[in-house]
């Protein structure tokens, strides 16, 4: 905290937490200079995904046909995605589990397939809701 008092000033700013700072803070493996807010810890990705969807929600963009769309691609490559990695578990299963114990191996797929199912199921249930409220302002107008 007292680097975050010793940061402030007003050369950048930070739209996460709404602070006017000298600098931004290296950050990662590689440090890159300026990326990370010592205020609220973001780094410069978060910042602009903040923005996005500030812009995106003031634009009144957030509900429209576009959204239910992206919602179902983002349902349908979940569904995929976990298609694939079943695939995968039994492609090992089958052709490399001669000596090993691909025990580890499996539970790893079974996780990933149900947390991308658990993401389209998610997405699915945004979509139609999203989908209702469209089709519900639609009507009264």
């Amino acid at each position: 905290w007292i680097r975050k008092i010793s940061l402030k000033g007003g050369n950048v700013y930070c739209c996460v937490c709404e602070n006017n700072l000298l600098t931004f803070l290296p950050s990662g493996d590689e440090p890159k200079a300026h990326a990370r807010c010592p205020g609220c810890n973001s780094i410069d990705r978060h910042r602009q995904l903040f923005n996005l969807s500030n812009d995106f929600i003031a634009q009144n963009k957030a509900f429209s046909l576009n959204s239910v769309r992206t919602l179902r691609i983002i349902k349908q490559c979940a569904i995929a995605l976990s298609i694939f990695i079943v695939i995968a578990g039994i492609y090992i299963r089958i052709f490399h589990a001669k000596e090993d114990d691909p025990a580890g191996f499996l539970a790893l797929c079974f996780l990933f397939t149900f947390g991308s199912l658990v993401i389209a199921t998610i997405a699915g249930v945004f979509e139609k809701i999203l989908q209702n409220g469209i089709d519900l302002k639609s009507n009264i107008e």
